[in-house]
């Protein structure tokens, strides 16, 4: 023993003046730790053997057991068999039954039916089915999942849980209460069966003194065959359960060593029948231990070794007996183990105590040896991980049958050799030759890591290593502990494999591809520039809707394949999947790589995808952003692509490489779409009214209402940013509504004082598309439907030309007038133009404004204005800047007109006071709105 353990020991002996203090800290800290829970256990195992005794019961078991197996000669039966035998524990009159068999998947359909049939004709749902979970035998890998009667039995029976929980040594002693099925928590069988609500949702402790011989027992074919008298079934309760061996349903438990899984399935509905079990309170026993713990103080200060030893033997048998007694007398189960170590402590550290110095010393010498022996023994001969004793230097003493099995070396291959030979440490290099054995080993072997042991036959294997350290007497002692983690490297790997790749395609997903741009922007920034690409399908999304995600989730690993096949040339490239219909790619280089790319991906994309026997054609938007140019961060750079992204969609570019403009639009957006409704609700909008003119009298004869809003930071925010933000986050209605209940309102003022003119109102294409469309209108415009025309974009019937007619033509039904805004810069087909019950058509600003210099732009409104005569709508021309303009639209006939010429769009006041002055004139004349150009 060393010089530092004799002190030790001297020290020990300063324990004499509170032993039993001591003794009751540790004990205390072991209970805080779970340290008294396993010898608790035996304890109450052995409460419950000497309790043992037969209980009358109400509960009949009906065994699956070996007889009916031979009988009925086939496992699993068919279902009919189960069915008739519900029959006939109803005909009987039986309280209710648990069924303990998995009905949770199909068999025949005759005979599922047929079972289905025998649990209807129950009623109130007396019969229970197990829901329980079990290993998923489907999959390579291990998993758990939920196992529930099917749906046509459940609607005709309770669902109960028959999941029990071992404890640590593997034997069943309860059963969870807050076990979930599908969402639910199920009641047990045992809660059910005996009515005992206030158990639900608890864990309960299993009554193992109750005889297996408490319950009656009859076999599976002796009831089915009617050889049961009825009167030994009916009212009672019924347990339907495998006891043959070779059905596998055996439980291990305490007192019986085994017993099948229905049999203890009838022991907790018994311990609930009987009151069921309860722990006497934490409590109780903290204050039993202190009150023991006082009084063994007084009694060891003052009685001999021999009458504390009497003492500490007369405390066990009375605390094992009183824990007998409630256990018996009152079902109460105390936790002993904690009182039952303090009288066993709190006497040998009163013995330890009185001992002289000299013979304390050699007690833990001979304890000290006794250890030794006894790990050597235990630890290296019998331990399923590889043991290893090292000397000073480093090398293998000796080693356990694990270690050889491990290494794949006899134990004269092993010892002496050193052991960095045999395990490699991390960090690499540190256990070089030149460094001196287990100074640096000291250094690195604190704790748990993992490293690689190599085998002798070549190989290695991925172990975890954890070493202990003791100094006896100038003598250092080591042991090193080697498991073999090969199952958990490999379910390691696959986990982060999982947690990095995208399950559809095989591709990296979202978090691998910022982990490797993390990595790609490590280096020099001046040196190595990267490219992201981050690409969206175009269309994917009608696919999804009209063939379902089925088709798209084929599509996508089509589009994956080809993507990857575009990567040859590129091997320091990544390609991902980030989720939906987004992918993207990093690559080292700049935007001229990048754009290469992005050619070759969309080239990839022109050949139909065949699927389904239909040919899919399916397009992309690519946003390029390049580091450490455009962004500093994987993050940054991932957002600034997915901003070119968008831009390229918005333009149907194909690729758009990122511009700071693009943010500061977002940001935009960004603002819009969080204080559109605060200002639609706070009315912070404003409209304002462009007038219109009879060309040919030169009377005001309409308003167009234009949309505007002064932010108070961003100032005045384009129209069309907002209806398109609008549009995207399901404002567009509100939107429109309060624009025109506002028009109506100023339509309705103008009129009482003699302004006989027509407000316009713009209707978005995304409205067009809505059913509820006309119910909107109709009951927001009210009576006032006269006042207002709708304005509707040529485009905006092609998204979905049949509700867009439709909707136009109720409007229209309903007394609204129609105008079709924009005409000639959309893509419509002019036989939705003539089916579409318009008033009037407004002819594009583009084609007006340079008609007198451009012929092609003359020739298109000359056109229009005669299409749409002979079609018998009214034309209006926007962009009127000029009289010459004016008057060229009188020349071809033109019938209204708009723009700067007449006057710029005026908020509410200034249009009051507009057709105050100009209402009655006729502004075709050279000064008729020259005041008003300039407003």
């Amino acid at each position: 023993m060393g010089a530092s353990q004799t002190n030790a020991a001297f020290r020990l002996s300063g324990i004499a003046r509170w032993p039993v203090m001591l003794a009751l800290a540790v004990v205390l800290c072991a209970s805080m730790l779970g340290g008294w829970r396993p010898l608790d256990l035996r304890l109450q195992d052995l409460a419950a053997a000497l309790d043992r005794h037969v209980e009358p019961s109400d509960l009949v078991i009906v065994e699956i057991d070996a007889h009916s197996l031979r009988r009925l000669n086939t496992w699993p039966w068919p279902r009919r068999y189960h069915a008739q035998l519900l029959d006939r524990l109803r005909e009987a009159g039986v309280a209710d039954v648990f069924y303990d068999v998995d009905f949770s998947a199909t068999s025949d359909p005759m005979d599922d039916a047929l079972l289905a049939r025998a649990l209807a004709a129950y009623a109130g749902a007396r019969v229970m089915l197990p829901a329980f979970v079990q290993p998923d035998r489907s999959l390579e890998r291990d998993r758990l999942v939920t196992a529930v009667p099917l749906p046509e039995f459940r609607a005709h029976s309770a669902q109960v849980s028959v999941n029990l929980r071992p404890d640590g040594d593997g034997l069943v002693r309860r059963i969870p209460g807050d076990w979930r099925a599908d969402g639910d928590m199920p009641d047990l069988v045992g809660v059910r069966m005996s009515g005992r609500t206030d158990y639900r949702g608890r864990e309960i402790r299993i009554d193992f003194g109750i005889d297996p011989a408490s319950f009656a027992r009859y076999s599976f074919v002796d009831v089915l065959d009617g050889k049961i008298d009825t009167d030994a079934l009916k009212g009672r309760h019924v347990i339907v359960g495998a006891t043959a061996l070779e059905l596998g349903d055996i439980l291990a438990v305490p007192v019986y060593r085994s017993l099948p899984g229905a049999v203890v399935q009838a022991m907790v509905y018994q311990t609930l029948h009987g009151g069921g079990l309860r722990n006497v309170p934490a409590a109780a026993s903290l204050f039993a231990a202190v009150l023991l713990a006082l009084l063994m103080d007084r009694v060891l200060r003052r009685d001999s070794r021999r009458g504390g030893l009497v003492f500490t033997i007369a405390g066990l048998l009375v605390l094992f007996g009183a824990s007998l007694y409630l256990y018996r007398e009152w079902r109460l189960v105390a936790a002993v183990a904690p009182l039952l170590g303090l009288l066993i402590l709190g006497y040998a550290f009163t013995l330890i105590a009185r001992l002289e110095q000299q013979h304390l010393r050699l007690l833990l010498q001979a304890f000290d040896l006794r250890r030794k022996d006894a790990m050597m023994s235990a630890v290296v001969d019998n331990s399923l991980d590889a043991i290893l004793t090292l000397t000073g230097e480093g090398r293998i003493a000796s080693v356990n049958p694990a270690a050889r099995r491990l290494f794949g070396a006899s134990a004269t291959g092993l010892i002496g050799r050193p052991m960095r030979e045999w395990i490699e440490l991390p960090p690499p290099g540190v256990m070089d030759a030149e460094v001196p054995g287990m100074t640096v080993l000291e250094d690195i072997l604190e704790g748990t890591f993992e490293g690689r042991a190599h085998r002798a036959g070549g190989g290695h294997v991925p172990v975890e290593l954890a070493m202990s350290r003791m100094e006896m007497e100038g003598e250092v002692l080591r042991t090193v502990f080697v498991r073999d983690i090969t199952e958990r490297v490999e379910q390691r790997r696959r986990l982060e494999h999982q947690a990095t790749h995208d399950a559809l395609t095989g591709l990296g997903n979202r978090y691998d591809l910022e982990l490797r741009l993390a990595r790609m922007l490590d280096g020099d920034v001046r040196e190595a520039a990267v490219t992201l690409l981050l690409i969206d399908l175009d269309k994917f999304k009608e696919v999804n809707d009209a063939l379902g995600h089925g088709v798209g989730d084929q599509l996508l690993r089509q589009i994956a394949r080809r993507f990857a096949d575009c990567m040859d040339g590129n091997g320091d490239a990544v390609l991902a999947r980030l989720g939906g219909d987004e992918f993207a790619i990093a690559l080292r280089g700049d935007e001229a790589r990048g754009f290469a790319l992005a050619g070759r991906l969309l080239r990839a994309l022109e050949a139909p995808f065949p699927l389904r026997d239909i040919a899919l054609e399916i397009g992309a938007s690519i946003g390029i952003a390049r580091y450490p140019d455009h962004a500093g961060t994987a993050e940054a750079l991932l957002q600034h692509a997915d901003t070119a992204m968008y831009a390229a969609k918005r333009a149907r570019a194909g690729a758009i490489l990122y511009r700071p403009e693009f943010a500061a639009r977002n940001a935009l957006r960004l603002l819009i779409s969080t204080g559109l409704r605060p200002a639609i609700e706070q009315d912070r909008l404003a409209v304002y009214y462009q007038p219109k003119i009879d060309i040919a009298s030169g009377a005001v004869v309409g308003a167009e209402a234009l949309l505007r809003w002064e932010h108070p930071e961003q100032g005045f925010i384009n129209p069309e940013e907002i209806v398109e933000v609008a549009e995207n986050t399901g404002l567009i209605w509100p939107l429109t509504e309060w624009v025109l209940k506002s028009a109506v309102a100023h339509a309705r003022d103008w009129h009482r004082r003699g302004y006989r003119i027509r407000v316009a109102v713009n209707l978005s294409a995304r409205l067009l598309q809505d059913v509820m469309l006309v119910e909107k209108v109709t009951r927001c415009l009210a009576i006032d439907a006269q006042w207002v025309t709708l304005e509707i974009t040529e485009s905006a019937i092609m998204g979905d030309p049949e509700t867009a007619l439709r909707n136009a033509r109720a409007l229209r039904a309903a007394g609204i007038p129609l105008s079709i805004d924009d005409f000639g810069t959309g893509y419509s087909s002019l036989a939705y133009l003539k089916l579409l019950p318009a008033e009037e058509l407004k002819i594009d600003k583009s084609f007006v404004m340079d008609m007198l210099k451009d012929s092609g732009d003359a020739q298109i409104v000359r056109s229009t204005v005669e299409l749409a005569h002979n079609l018998g709508l009214r034309v209006v021309a926007e962009g009127v800047e000029s009289r010459p303009i004016l008057f060229a639209l009188r020349a071809l006939g033109c019938d209204i007109a708009q723009g700067y010429y007449i006057s710029r769009p005026l908020p509410v006041a200034q249009m009051s006071a507009w057709l105050a002055e100009h209402h009655g004139r006729d502004l075709t004349d050279a000064g008729g709105a020259a005041g008003s150009r300039s407003a």
